[in-house]
């Protein structure tokens, strides 16, 4: 279609520049000429990026990226043309009709149909030479508008037809620049936009099994995104490791689209910090009897080797009144304080708590003594076994 429309273009501003003999609207049909010979690009682009090829194992994406950044060299081509022409050529006597008036009202109006038509589409697509195409003709809307206001003033005896032509220069100057700018940018692997890597760090620090991400990077090819992080999980469980990647790569597909690769490394070293959570009574000195039934919960962060307390907390259990599933909501809630370790003096297995836990790679220790610093002694020296250096 949009081959079909810069024909249409073409051929009106050549009639109209040939009976008027305005430098602005040949100037415009040069711009529409261009526009033909981008468009033609940006369908072969499409095509050639979808093939497959054992010589290119990450795709022909780019494709698309070398055709933007061909359009956006026709457009400094194009503008050459017309600076040229409005400065070397001789005064020309401009007719200004009405039929001359109606024929750039409709160069104009029919590219800004299509723009807003077209860039909706790329965008859907996350096709950059699409997008390219479609700010190329809403540029039209400027430069028409110029050449439009160039003939009301020949038409008023303003000689204004060299200086329109020049300011469609300075639009399409403008747009053939952001179009270089952004393929050049994807052909040297510059990174993914702020807000997307954000969206992808959002969603790995989210997940109950995620202690720490330590990078997450990411470039376009054409339309498609390529993202890879590296993050420490809570487990040496092969099988959970595999299938916590698997879920933050599922929610990663949802939130983003078009993503082509998506590397998830489980990068996970021994723990020399863990935060432990003890149900506690009301002193904090005791632990208590019952531990979905513990009025508060003291939270501590550890040092294994020197057994040092950095940081204890003491939380009221948010769930104390809660009648049914009270040991699912704590567990869950035990899972977003980022607890590594829960210390009790009774066995929780079988319960919905317990089943929380596990999943999330939280190590349940079971432990004989009453007194909470008694209970973290015994911890310090005899750690589970994930938390031991090799």
């Amino acid at each position: 279609m949009a081959v079909g429309i810069n024909i249409l273009l073409v051929l009106l501003n050549a009639v109209v520049g040939f009976i008027s003999g305005s430098t602005a609207v040949t100037a415009e049909a040069i711009h529409n000429g261009v526009d033909l010979i981008g468009s033609a690009g940006v369908v072969a682009g499409l095509r050639l990026s979808e093939r497959k090829s054992a010589n290119f194992p990450y795709g022909l994406y780019k494709i698309e990226n070398i055709v933007a950044l061909i359009i956006a060299l026709l457009i400094f081509l194009a503008g050459y043309e017309i600076i040229r022409e409005s400065i070397l050529s001789s005064p020309k006597n401009i007719q200004v009709t009405l039929g001359v008036l109606v024929g750039v009202i409709f160069s104009l109006a029919i590219p800004v149909v299509f723009s807003i038509y077209q860039l909706r589409i790329g965008k859907h697509a996350n096709s950059p030479s699409i997008i390219a195409a479609a700010k190329e003709f809403r540029s039209h809307a400027f430069s028409s508008g110029a050449v439009l206001l160039g003939l009301i003033g020949q038409s008023i005896g303003w000689d204004l037809d060299r200086w329109a032509s020049l300011l469609v220069v300075v639009f399409i100057g403008m747009t053939g620049w952001e179009l270089m700018k952004s393929a050049l940018l994807a052909l040297l692997d510059a990174s993914l936009d702020a807000k997307t890597l954000q969206t992808v760090l959002a969603i790995l620090e989210l997940d109950p099994l995620t202690i720490h991400v330590k990078s997450v990077i990411g470039r376009n090819a054409g339309r498609y995104r390529f993202i890879e992080a590296d993050l420490s999980l809570r487990t040496n469980d092969k099988n959970k490791s595999e299938t916590a990647c698997r879920r933050m790569e599922e929610s990663i597909r949802r939130e983003i689209p078009y993503v082509e690769k998506l590397i998830i490394h489980d990068t996970s070293e021994v723990q020399d910090h863990v935060v432990c959570a003890l149900p506690v009574a009301e002193n904090g000195i005791v632990l208590a009897d019952c531990f979905c039934h513990a009025q508060h919960f003291l939270l501590c962060t550890i040092s294994l080797p020197s057994g040092q307390s950095s940081l204890e907390v003491i939380h009221e259990n948010p769930f104390l009144e809660l009648e049914h599933g009270r040991g699912i909501q704590l567990g869950k809630w035990l899972v977003n304080q980022k607890v590594d370790i829960v210390l009790t003096q009774h066995s929780i297995e079988g319960k919905g708590m317990a089943f929380v836990l596990s999943n999330a790679g939280v190590e349940v220790y079971i432990t004989l003594h009453e007194q909470v610093k008694s209970a973290l002694e015994e911890l310090v020296c005899h750690p589970p076994r994930r938390f031991l250096s090799s």
